[in-house]
């Protein structure tokens, strides 16, 4: 008898000062697939190694929430398939989620959006914070 897994890895990046990097000139809530320019500009300074050991282990901590936040979206995976996209998110001081953007849309990433925009994250150790990581999305058979 086979088994199924399934993976969800997760590659995460923060940045704790970030200026004027906004959604269509707003501060936002909701969450949205993005490929403008404003979501690159933001994973990229996300990109920014901050060498803070707090932080880094903040980052670390917290991707494992919103790993677990986002199982359920990776289980409804057809198996065999697999997929990678990107995410950035601002992290409030209460910990809170908001201007939750992917770089693509599919029903996986409307999922994943949905499930770790009611997470609540530990606040961060330094404000504002911004959130991003690439993730893996993975569904495999046969173990």
């Amino acid at each position: 008898m086979s088994q199924s897994r399934v993976y969800l890895f997760i590659v995460a990046f923060a940045v704790v000062e970030l200026s004027g990097c906004v959604t269509n000139g707003i501060r936002t809530n909701e969450t949205a697939f993005s490929n403008s320019r404003d979501f690159e500009a933001r994973f990229a300074a996300a990109k920014i190694k901050d060498k803070d050991a707090e932080i880094a282990k903040y980052i670390v901590t917290q991707a494992r929430r919103i790993r677990t936040a986002a199982m359920p979206c990776v289980a409804s995976m057809p198996l065999g398939s697999t997929q990678i996209f990107r995410f950035v998110a601002d992290i409030s001081p209460d910990g809170a989620l908001s201007d939750i953007q992917t770089d693509q849309e599919s029903p996986l990433t409307a999922c994943f959006r949905r499930h770790i925009s009611s997470l609540s994250l530990a606040p961060p150790p330094k404000v504002p914070f911004v959130f991003g990581a690439r993730i893996n999305m993975l569904a495999e058979s046969g173990f």
